[in-house]
């Protein structure tokens, strides 16, 4: 610094493998745990042919129908 000494000396880390494996277990756990909450909730709804099913339509308001209100039967080839 500009020629000048300096007068106290940086403190140094020392690196402690004890606390870093403590975060990668913290982190292997919290993401098995949300890996285990999304497979529970994505699952394929069970219809099957002759099924009464809704069909979801776009909204054109905010007082619009989210669903169609006919009811239409499942049929076979149709992804719900």
């Amino acid at each position: 610094m500009l020629g000048r000494k300096l007068q106290t000396k940086l403190p140094c880390l020392e690196k402690s493998n004890r606390l870093d494996e403590e975060v990668r277990d913290r982190q292997a756990v919290a993401q098995e745990k949300s890996k285990s909450y999304l497979s529970n909730q994505a699952h394929m709804p069970d219809v099957s042919v002759g099924d009464e099913v809704l069909i979801r339509q776009n909204k054109t308001g905010k007082l619009s129908e989210t669903y169609n209100l006919n009811r239409l039967l499942a049929n076979k080839g149709q992804r719900s």
